[in-house]
């Protein structure tokens, strides 16, 4: 039988949650890199969540055009 705390755990570990955080961190400096006479800023964080962490890259403030998150992504 599975063990489901266990799974739990382990995606809501702080290795996981910095390997999480790291590809996010890559997807905001590079959506930074696409923007910068336009002023947007970009960051990344990552959260805890009920069975496994959640990171995100994110449009902080400026103005952006063209969808610079979802190019970084590769969208």
């Amino acid at each position: 039988m599975p063990d489901t705390a266990g799974f739990i755990a382990l995606r809501n570990s702080d290795g996981v949650k910095r390997t999480c955080l790291s590809q996010a961190q890559q997807i905001a400096t590079k959506a930074a890199s696409m923007n910068t006479s336009l002023g947007a800023t970009f960051s990344a964080d990552v959260r805890e969540g009920r069975t496994r962490c959640h990171a995100i890259a994110k449009q902080d403030g400026g103005t952006a055009h063209g969808g610079p998150l979802q190019r970084a992504r590769g969208f």
